[in-house]
């Protein structure tokens, strides 16, 4: 037929339908689709748009494993690791996560019949011969002190000294160990303000060393962005290293000066649109929750935290040990994943059940987290994280 690849996208619903389209409007001298591949046995059989939805079946590919490739175009962490876990089960070797920034901005992932590592990650093997765990989403701290000291911080950046740094020793052991055990979609780089910190650009060094195709961002109230010296802004530029900017109410009178001045430097920056003049709470003194609500209600759910060397689900679970230190509170402490002696199998299940499954730190999270008007605590108080009328 003359067709240089063959492809087959795993995913019959929105996500695998805009990969077609694009391989279809750009790149059809490169990528023949023969179909769509999905366990849903209420869509096999059908068509969309010409191509059949297909049982992924070990006999489909019985004659062609080697010279076939997949891209998985899932948005549900479970099913997508599932259907990667399968397809290479059957002897597949060219098995492509699809990103979803190819979903939301219906990016390029290839550019002619070459594929862009950023958008299309190809299935790799750990050392225990399955596949390689891959994290949608990690944040660690560079600066647990803050400029702001927002009352009821989720990453408790108040009760710290200011100026209170992780050094920079640890975070490279620990993101040197998890280049070791998995990829990571989204790295963010956060605090506290990570702009306080002086060695800030080694800190970006050593990520971007790391994982050359990821998407790394530094998380920042934008307070000291113009501050910052033309290396580390020619860095963030020419590798793309994106500012994430929260507008909390002291930056407002300078949002605009800000953006001027990131866009004069051709810093790359996701501004958030909403200003931020509510927090909100949810944690209580009881164990007496519902963890399977509590996740559903969480605003952080997402929100995989990597810490003195261990992997939590969230920013409570992560540094609750401060809060108890600081107010003497009887809250029973997340163990987390240690990402030097749990085996990959452990993290390989981790990286799906920290996105979808609750942990016993959720029974003390209410079921109905509560709005409070942003301020400013330096002098934080134990009931600043407490939802009120709950023991």
């Amino acid at each position: 037929m003359g067709w240089k690849n063959s492809v087959y996208i795993a995913g019959a619903g929105n996500f695998g339908q805009i990969v077609m389209e694009l391989l279809e409007e750009y790149g059809k001298e490169e990528w023949h689709v023969r179909g769509f591949l999905d366990n849903n046995k209420a869509k096999q059989g059908n068509d969309i748009k010409g191509l059949p939805v297909l049982n992924p079946c070990r006999d489909l590919f019985s004659d062609s494993a080697e010279n076939v490739y997949v891209f998985i175009a899932v948005i549900d962490w479970r099913v997508r690791s599932e259907l990667a876990e399968q397809l290479y089960s059957y002897g597949l070797e060219r098995i492509y996560y699809v990103g979803e920034d190819v979903y939301w901005q219906k990016a390029r992932f290839f550019e002619g019949s070459k594929l862009i590592p950023r958008y299309a990650t190809k299935a790799k093997l750990a050392s225990d011969g399955k596949l390689e765990p891959v994290f949608r989403y990690i944040e660690t701290h560079v600066m647990d002190g803050c400029n702001l000291k927002c009352k009821g911080c989720t990453h408790f950046s108040n009760l710290f000294p200011t100026d209170a740094a992780v050094p920079l020793e640890q975070f490279e052991r620990d993101i040197k160990r998890l280049k070791e055990i998995c990829d990571v979609k989204k790295l963010r780089l956060l605090g506290g303000e990570p702009l306080l910190h002086r060695e800030l650009l080694k800190f970006m060094k050593i990520a971007r060393g790391a994982f050359p195709y990821s998407d790394v961002r530094v998380v920042t109230n934008g307070l000291l962005i113009d501050r910052q010296d033309e290396e580390l802004l020619s860095y963030m530029r020419e590798h793309e290293i994106f500012f994430d900017i929260s507008w909390y109410p002291p930056m407002l009178q300078r949002k605009e000066e800000i953006l001027s001045f990131l866009d004069n430097r051709r810093i790359k920056y996701h501004a958030f649109e909403t200003e931020i003049y509510e927090f909100s709470r949810c944690l209580t003194l009881s164990d007496i929750h519902d963890p399977e609500i509590s996740q559903l209600k969480c605003g952080s759910r997402y929100c995989t935290i990597l810490r003195d060397g261990k992997l939590y689900k969230c920013a409570l679970a992560a540094y609750l040990p401060e809060y108890r230190r600081a107010f003497g509170v009887n809250i029973r402490e997340e163990p987390g994943m240690d990402i030097y002696h749990d085996s990959i199998d452990k993290i390989r299940d981790f990286s799906v059940a920290c996105v979808k499954d609750p942990i016993d730190m959720c029974r003390y999270c209410t079921e109905q987290p509560e709005s409070f008007s942003w301020g400013a605590r330096p002098h934080p108080e134990k009931e600043d994280w407490l939802v009120s009328n709950v023991e």
